[in-house]
């Protein structure tokens, strides 16, 4: 889900842009003080391949300029940020066990990014297990990109993500801050679906959707 981009009324350019978006139940009904994250994809990237230390002297930006910013949808169910530097961006809506993942852009000439009409669905679970030659249970962790989320494995290797909104993510197995494995394809999360994703970085893992068996 992408935002429909317009320039500002404004004679001059500007660093900085503005994000908004309307957030909606299946019944249309306007989803009120659900918890709105704004995700700098660019940053998560590098997070998830130790470049984050790299990103933030580039941009000179200090450790509280790299958090995500957050807000709430408002009685009519609309969110804005506002002085949202240039870049791509995740924005993640929760209600409970309802949520969505969009994506916004801010330009040069397209400062203002105005979301397509978020509906928010049941979230999904993502259950698996790593290969045994990557268990190091106190350092090991499955990291979801989209969402900049992480859980650790148990000593078998195995693991649990629940309350994953719908859509598809990008799966990679880290040691600290190394990627150690990644998933070639992305994996698709519907609504309230349990995707299983078995032996991770062995030779042949197999993803389980819907009891039906893909090959990696």
């Amino acid at each position: 889900m992408r935002c429909d981009c317009s320039r500002s009324v404004t004679s001059t350019e500007t660093d900085t842009g503005q994000i908004t978006g309307w957030v909606v139940y299946k019944n249309k009904k306007a989803v009120r003080d659900a918890d709105v994250i704004l995700r700098d994809a660019d940053m998560i990237q590098m997070v998830s391949i130790g470049q984050a230390k790299q990103r933030a002297l580039t941009k000179k930006c200090s450790s509280a300029e790299m958090m995500p910013e957050s807000t709430n949808t408002s009685p009519a169910g609309f969110f804005s940020f506002s002085e949202v530097d240039i870049g791509d961006y995740y924005i993640e809506i929760n209600d409970h066990s309802l949520g969505a993942v969009a994506e916004a852009a801010i330009s040069d000439d397209k400062p203002v990014c105005s979301i397509d009409t978020i509906v928010l669905k049941q979230t999904g679970t993502i259950e698996g297990s790593i290969d045994k030659s990557l268990i190091k249970v106190d350092s090991t962790f499955v990291y979801i990109v989209e969402i900049d989320r992480r859980v650790s494995v148990d000593s078998l290797g195995r693991f649990l993500i629940e309350n994953v909104p719908a859509r598809d993510y990008t799966i990679r197995i880290m040691e600290n801050s190394t990627v150690v494995e990644s998933l070639l394809d992305t994996i698709e999360v519907s609504e309230s679906d349990t995707v299983s994703v078995y032996n991770i970085g062995a030779e042949f893992g197999t993803i389980d959707i819907d009891g039906i068996i893909h090959e990696e």
